[in-house]
């Protein structure tokens, strides 16, 4: 009659726990969805030694934005990308790209 009791008692801790692991797994599928997704945006980077994407998503899960590592638009992709100091002065992230395009 205790161990009954005892059930009855944790049952709705049980039901919520199921309902935020279900809420987890699914989460995750859509970030795993969205990591595939930056890392194919990464392969849009001419930079030849660091390729980075990135996805900027909404609470429900809409894209709102993409980018990637480069230079900015107005500025040739050209032999700078080769010299690492001034690759890095020049260069935007995808990030700050994403953003900018929200």
């Amino acid at each position: 009659m205790i161990e009954l009791n005892v059930l009855k008692s944790v049952q709705p801790y049980y039901t919520e726990f199921r309902e935020w692991e279900r809420d987890v797994r699914v989460n995750l599928k859509w970030d795993e969805r969205f990591l595939r997704m930056a890392k194919e945006v990464s392969t849009w980077s001419k930079d030849p030694s660091t390729k980075v994407g990135a996805v900027g998503v909404d609470i429900n899960r809409r894209i709102k934005c993409t980018g990637y590592n480069g230079f900015p638009r107005s500025i040739r992709d050209d032999s700078r990308l080769d010299d690492r100091d001034s690759k890095y002065a020049s260069i935007v992230t995808g990030k700050q790209i994403g953003r900018a395009h929200v």
